[in-house]
């Protein structure tokens, strides 16, 4: 029996890589999550899940990031678990790794890829109260370059896609003032994400939102959220989400790892 988690999530407003961090508590059972553009560093304070690789089960790593998810992502709980984890803004894995494109659709082991002192002092922070998490993860997560132009191009065209997703990467390069291949670049260097992938991800999360408000026909809401049509919606939920739209509906779609915020 899938057993409902506890969890809280804390923001950390105005930080240039995290946008949050949070806590987990969970019984066995299945999860289904969601691409939303967001990577995140966690902490398994007791047995990590199974991740559906292919058609095999594995075991996650106990420190780990995940990176950018493009498709539905499958895990398994097979006994109690607890986890702390830290929630990076969209660019910010940029801060973590020069190149997230390699952490796309998987798991990495933090031991890898970040220096042993700032893992071992997060490891010992996963450890203490959510705020004291929050704060030592502040202090230890920097972004070396946040005032870059390319970080200011792709944080503007984040911006730009969130108020028009219907807005296609040309147009988007156009208003950048930079070419499709450049802010292609900019984009997997910051995200892991190409602008167009970015896009889908933000539309699927606008168009679910709307789904969760009950507001109006699955028809309208595809047109209201840059999708060509329903049908078109519908392929990208089931890619996105490993269900359709209507399935969605109501209070079946209130679940933490759906969350807009």
């Amino acid at each position: 029996m899938d057993t409902a988690p506890a969890y809280m999530f804390l923001p950390v407003d105005g930080h240039d890589v995290i946008e949050g961090v949070w806590q987990l508590e969970s019984g066995p059972g299945e999860d289904r999550i969601a691409p939303d553009t967001r990577c995140e560093i966690i902490f398994h304070l007791a047995a990590p899940p199974l991740e559906k690789t292919g058609e095999v089960w594995e075991r996650q790593p106990r420190h780990m990031i995940y990176g950018p998810l493009t498709r539905v992502l499958e895990l398994k709980r097979t006994s109690p678990m607890r986890l702390m984890a830290i929630r990076l803004r969209p660019d910010g894995v940029g801060a973590i790794t020069q190149a997230p494109r390699h952490l796309r659709n998987r798991s990495r082991d933090l031991a890898e890829i970040m220096p042993g002192p700032v893992l071992h002092a997060l490891v010992d922070a996963a450890q203490k109260p959510l705020a004291d998490f929050a704060a030592a993860a502040g202090k230890l997560l920097l972004d070396p370059s946040p005032a870059s132009p390319a970080g200011a191009r792709v944080r503007a065209s984040m911006a730009r896609l969130e108020k028009n997703p219907s807005m296609r990467p040309s147009a988007l390069a156009g208003a950048a003032h930079v070419s499709i291949r450049t802010l292609d670049r900019d984009f997997m260097r910051r995200t892991g994400l190409t602008p167009g992938e970015f896009l889908q991800i933000t539309r699927y999360h606008l168009a679910r939102q709307a789904i969760r408000n009950g507001s109006g026909a699955l028809s309208d809401i595809a047109m209201e959220t840059g999708y060509a049509d329903q049908a078109h919606m519908t392929r990208e939920f089931r890619r996105m989400a490993g269900q359709t739209p209507r399935l969605k509906r109501g209070e079946d779609a209130s679940d933490i790892f759906y969350s807009t915020g």
